[in-house]
C-alpha cells in the first residue's frame, strides 16, 4: 500500500498523533448512559442506549486501545517500555480517589457503630477485597460500591497486560491476545457455567462480571492497537473504516446487533463489542467524523475530563438524593432523579478533580514518556 491512499495517509496521520480529540466526549456520554441505568430511568429507545452497561464495554475498548499505543510508541522510541514509570502514572491517577472512597466508607462504619451496626455488617469482610481489587471475582457484598467490579477488572489488566507487552516477544503477542479472546468467548457463550455454578455455589454468583465477558473489549482495544502500530497492517485497518459517516454506519450497525435478541449473551454481545472496536478506530482516523462537533463540544470535553469521578461517585450521589426526597415524603421521577444526580455527581467529580486529583496529577506528568498524550484518560478519568 503507497503512501498516495486514502489508508495510508490516515495512519501515517494516526501515527503522528499524541491526542484523539473525540474520546473524551465518548466517554461522557458513555458515563451519563451508565448513570441513566442506575437511576432506572428508561425510554423508548432502541437497546443499545437501554443497556447502560455498554457504556462500561466501550470505556475498556478505548482503555485496552490507548494504553497499548502509549505502550507500543514507548518501546519503539526508547528500545524499552518503562514498567515503574508505568505503574507509577497508573497509580497517581486511579489510586487517590479510590482509596479515599473507601477511606470514607471505613470511617462511616466505624463512626456509625454505636448506633447502628448496618453499614459494618454490610461491608465488613468487602473492605478487604476492596483494598485489592478482587470484587470482580470474589462475591461479597457490594453495597453502594457495586459499580466498582469495572474498576477491578481495570486494574487487573492494568497489572498485567503492560508486564507482557515488556517482557514477550512481539511475535507471541498476538497470538496471546487471539487465545485470550477465545477463553473469553467460551465464557461467553456459557460453555463453562456448570463448573462455575459448581463452583460459586449458585448461578447468580458464578453470573459475576468477569464471567460475563467484560475482559473481551479490552483484548479487542488491545489487538486494534497492535493492528493500528503494524506498518503494514495499520493503513489496512485505517482504510476499512474510513469516512466521515462511517461512525454513524457502524453505530446503526451496534443498535441493530442489539435488537436481536432480548439478553447480551453470545453472538450478540460478540458483535456489538466488535463494532464498538471498529466505531473507536473510525473516530481516531476520521478527525473530522459526523459527530466531531458533538464529541468535540465543551460540555462533553469537560465531562470526559472528569468522568473516572463521575463514575464512581455517582451511586452514593443516588442513595444521598433518595434519601433526602424522602425525608420530606418525595418520590422522584426517574428522569428528575437521572437530572438532580447528573448535576450534583458532575459538581462533585468537577471539585474532586479539581483539589484532589489534579495535584496527583501533576507528580504523574514527571513520569510521561514523550509523545504521553496518546493516552491521556485512558481510565475512565
Amino acid at each position: 500500500m503507497t503512501d498516495s491512499t486514502p489508508g495510508a495517509r490516515a495512519h501515517a496521520a494516526f501515527m503522528a498523533s499524541n491526542f484523539f480529540s473525540s474520546l473524551n466526549g465518548v466517554r461522557a456520554l458513555c458515563a451519563l448512559v451508565v448513570v441513566k441505568e442506575h437511576v432506572q430511568w428508561r425510554l423508548p429507545l432502541p437497546q443499545l442506549f437501554e443497556w447502560g452497561f455498554l457504556g462500561v464495554d466501550m470505556f475498556f475498548v478505548i482503555s485496552g486501545f490507548l494504553i497499548v499505543t502509549l505502550l507500543l510508541r514507548e518501546r519503539d522510541r526508547s528500545g524499552a517500555i518503562d514498567l515503574r514509570a508505568f505503574y507509577v502514572r497508573r497509580t497517581l491517577r486511579i489510586f487517590p480517589i479510590y482509596y479515599l472512597v473507601i477511606s470514607l466508607l471505613f470511617l462511616t462504619a466505624i463512626a456509625t457503630y454505636g448506633h447502628s451496626t448496618k453499614t459494618w455488617e454490610l461491608y465488613k469482610w468487602s473492605f478487604p477485597i476492596f483494598l485489592i481489587y478482587a470484587q470482580d471475582l470474589i462475591p461479597v457484598s457490594m453495597g453502594l460500591m457495586f459499580h466498582t467490579w469495572s474498576l477491578a477488572m481495570e486494574e487487573q489488566f492494568y497489572l498485567v497486560w503492560p508486564t507482557i507487552e515488556r517482557f514477550f516477544k512481539s511475535a507471541w503477542v498476538v497470538p496471546l491476545i487471539l487465545a485470550s479472546l477465545a477463553l473469553n468467548q467460551a465464557f461467553n457463550f456459557g460453555f463453562f457455567a456448570p463448573t462455575l455454578t459448581a463452583l460459586y455455589g449458585s448461578a447468580e454468583d458464578a453470573n459475576r462480571a468477569i464471567f460475563q465477558i467484560t475482559f473481551t473489549p479490552i483484548l479487542l482495544g488491545v489487538l486494534a492497537a497492535h493492528g493500528m502500530h503494524d506498518k503494514s497492517f495499520g493503513p489496512r485497518m485505517a482504510g476499512a473504516v474510513l469516512g466521515r459517516w462511517m461512525p454513524m454506519w457502524l453505530l446503526l450497525a451496534a443498535v441493530a446487533v442489539c435488537q436481536l435478541g432480548t439478553e447480551l449473551q453470545g453472538a450478540t454481545r460478540l458483535g456489538v463489542h466488535l463494532l464498538f472496536c471498529a466505531l473507536l478506530l473510525s473516530l481516531i482516523v476520521n478527525p473530522a467524523h459526523v459527530f466531531s462537533k458533538l464529541l468535540n463540544s465543551r460540555p462533553l470535553v469537560f465531562l470526559g475530563t472528569i468522568s473516572y469521578g463521575l463514575y464512581l461517585y455517582h451511586t452514593f450521589v443516588i442513595q444521598i438524593v433518595v434519601k433526602l426526597a424522602a425525608t420530606r415524603g418525595w418520590v422522584l421521577a426517574p428522569a428528575l432523579l437521572f437530572g438532580v444526580v447528573a448535576a450534583a455527581s458532575t459538581a462533585l467529580a468537577a471539585l474532586s478533580f479539581r483539589f484532589f486529583e489534579r495535584p496527583a496529577m501533576r507528580l504523574k506528568h514527571r513520569f510521561e514518556p514523550g509523545g504521553g498524550h496518546a493516552a491521556a484518560g485512558a481510565h475512565m478519568s
